[in-house]
């Protein structure tokens, strides 16, 4: 399995301006041409770099696409954080709202290159800092569920958020590899607040 792991990181203003040049046209050619269409050679053309500046960050085209998918997972994130940060003192209605709202809001970036990501980490393998990030969605969403705890049926409360979590994040891929409309994610927002609400606060296990 090839290395999704970078060489090292930029220290300086310079050095940060390459790296962001390299992963702008990964992203680019991932998203339009796929995988297989992303090399060192052409990223480096498209970047305006040369190519043994980009060797001293990244060893492989593994290392550029793991390192592009942890910018779009770091982006993501922060989207799904903002959201339910907003929410943080509002009831348990409001807080499912929000995390669905910011998770389709987050996953509506660049639907070509979440698809293109998907696709290969699972052949090029994951980096650390992507599941570093999934937990920490993971665990804030648990600490707000947590504080609610009065109004929640569901005993198992990191269970529970794994689950909220995971089905409005397939469900909004789904929805994207469906090209579904604004009007047809409006309902499947809907949808999914009836859902989750129903599943937290309607059931005992």
């Amino acid at each position: 399995m090839t290395s999704t792991e970078p060489r090292k990181s930029p220290n300086q203003a310079r050095a940060r301006a390459t790296v962001t040049a390299i992963l702008d046209a990964t992203a680019r050619i991932l998203a339009e041409d796929g995988f297989e269409a992303v090399n060192t050679n052409r990223v480096a053309e498209v970047a305006g770099v040369s190519v043994g500046s980009l060797y001293q960050y990244f060893p492989n085209k593994g290392a550029l696409v793991g390192a592009v998918a942890v910018r779009h997972t770091e982006a993501t994130a922060a989207v799904i954080a903002a959201g339910v940060h907003a929410a943080a003192d509002g009831d348990l209605p409001g807080l499912v709202k929000a995390l669905i709202r910011s998770t389709i809001q987050a996953h509506a970036a660049n639907p070509k290159l979440r698809r293109a990501i998907i696709e290969e980490l699972p052949r090029i393998g994951r980096p650390a800092r992507i599941a570093e990030l999934k937990r920490g969605i993971h665990q804030s969403v648990v600490a707000l569920l947590t504080a609610r705890r009065s109004r929640i049926k569901v005993k198992d409360i990191p269970m529970a958020a794994f689950v909220i979590i995971n089905t409005v994040e397939h469900l909004t891929h789904a929805a994207e590899l469906a090209s579904y409309s604004a009007r047809d994610l409006a309902q499947l927002e809907r949808e999914l607040n009836d859902f989750i609400l129903a599943y937290l606060v309607s059931r005992e296990n």
